[in-house]
């Protein structure tokens, strides 16, 4: 490499630290020229250089107002736009809930299904009123279906207040501070996020509720197995459910929101390691087609296949 193109190359590493430098609360490390390790006293995320012959990558062009391209093995950010905008994030929202219940509510308890838990929004088939279904067999039709029944069900055994307060606890929790929640479906526009937000509750999702994406595929978790539900019975409506190197996520859709998703993608690097790839979309005009531009612009501009 020339001198010129390593000046280009650490000058594109250091924007990349300053500019992301809101990600992060510990330090990191990153290689410098010389390829020794040098220690980032700061919290930050690298932004990746282009790649080689590229001087000046274009961005992805998607009709979003709001996405991220981040490798979570590595926590670089490939591409961003509008990271810290809050918007609508509509049944992305059901993630959160999901983290509510399998951390804070008896999961083996049974919740009755009521006239008015079965007056939310659609229709979910495998609920029926008067029956008592255990919490995690709702965590199925919630995830899988995105089933706004299964989601009031779940909020009615604290209560609708106690349930979106504990929401919006643990959204600041896991440090998404532009969050607010006032439902447990995300069928109230006031539900909003930014990327930034959904990027540390994917994360959080990864390495510490594992489950919760299996789910979103449409398996069932050893410490989740459902008793009365079968998951293989539900339609499961994460589009990208069938694709082998998907690791789990959640689409959505309102007409304030538009369409919103958070998808992880397991990939290979050229030296044959296995990564983490997040795509988090916001106020798309298609979630599929637009979702599916950011990964091949992904595939396109770096060496990763998935």
């Amino acid at each position: 490499m020339s001198g010129k193109k390593k000046t280009i190359f650490i000058s594109l590493l250091l924007c990349g630290l300053i500019f992301s430098s809101f990600f992060f609360g510990k330090k990191i490390s990153v290689k410098n020229h010389h390829g020794s390790q040098e220690k980032i006293a700061s919290s930050a995320l690298v932004l990746l250089p282009p790649p080689k012959n590229v001087p000046n990558l274009p961005p992805p062009q998607v009709n979003a107002s709001s996405f991220l391209i981040v490798d979570l093995t590595s926590s670089e950010v490939l591409a961003q736009k509008n990271v810290q905008t809050p918007l609508p994030i509509a049944s992305v929202t059901k993630l959160l809930t999901a983290i509510l219940a399998i951390e804070n509510l008896p999961l083996n308890e049974e919740i009755l299904i009521t006239k008015e838990i079965l007056q939310a929004y659609g229709t979910t088939s495998v609920l029926k009123e008067g029956e008592k279904i255990k919490i995690k067999d709702l965590l199925y039709p919630l995830l899988i279906e995105s089933s706004n029944d299964a989601a009031e069900a779940i909020g009615s055994y604290l209560g609708r207040e106690k349930t979106v307060s504990l929401m919006n606890q643990i959204a600041k929790k896991i440090f998404m501070k532009n969050a607010k929640f006032f439902d447990p479906s995300g069928f109230d526009p006031r539900n909003v996020a930014s990327v930034q937000d959904l990027f540390y509750l994917a994360k959080y999702i990864l390495n510490s509720r594992p489950e919760i994406l299996k789910i979103t595929r449409g398996e069932s978790p050893e410490n989740l197995f459902p008793e009365k539900i079968d998951p293989q019975k539900l339609t499961n409506k994460n589009i990208f459910s069938k694709v082998e190197s998907f690791v789990g996520g959640k689409g959505g859709y309102l007409d304030e929101a538009k369409y919103t998703g958070v998808f992880i993608f397991k990939a290979k690097d050229k030296e044959g390691k296995e990564r983490y790839l997040l795509f988090i979309i916001l106020w798309a005009d298609g979630l599929a087609k637009e979702t599916l531009k950011l990964i091949s612009w992904t595939k396109e501009n770096f060496p990763l296949e998935f």
